[in-house]
């Protein structure tokens, strides 16, 4: 498939990617529960975590074929990749990983949700900072050159 026609569909990139990401989740479910295992469920995050990535930097690529992957790209791709990971892995744990009459979560569930749940929010904070420092700075460069 050539670089150019995947800019052509750009709107259907991420339809494509939800409808891989929900199919990935449902058949990594299934076969969880019929081989009643665990197994799947990182094999089932990390093929979200790539089509997410993948899909994310095809709908952001620039227009001009030849000109390559921007800084801006790659940071909305990381930013969204982590942010459905961590949904992915919210979900997961909420409702496969925890029976009712377990009581809580073990223990290194809980630890690994709090840790995922900081890097998250240091990812979004790093994005937003990013962007705000950028926007800032070509006003600066732009007043400048007048």
């Amino acid at each position: 498939m050539k670089f150019n026609m995947i800019q052509k569909d750009r709107k259907h990139i991420i339809k494509l990617m939800a409808l891989l990401n929900i199919g990935v989740a449902i058949t990594g479910t299934v076969i969880a529960y019929v081989l009643d295992s665990k197994g799947p469920f990182p094999v089932m995050v990390i093929s979200i975590a790539l089509i997410t990535f993948v899909s994310l930097l095809l709908f952001n690529q620039p227009e001009d074929e030849n000109k390559k992957v921007d800084e801006s790209s790659m940071r909305i791709a990381i930013t969204g990749t982590v942010i459905i990971v961590y949904l992915t892995l919210v979900i997961l744990f909420s409702y496969f990983q925890y029976s009712p009459g377990q009581g809580e979560l073990p223990l290194v569930t809980q630890s690994l949700l709090t840790s995922f749940t900081s890097i998250v929010g240091i990812v979004i904070a790093f994005y937003f900072g990013a962007s705000a420092y950028i926007q800032a700075n070509e006003k600066r460069i732009g007043n400048d050159k007048k």
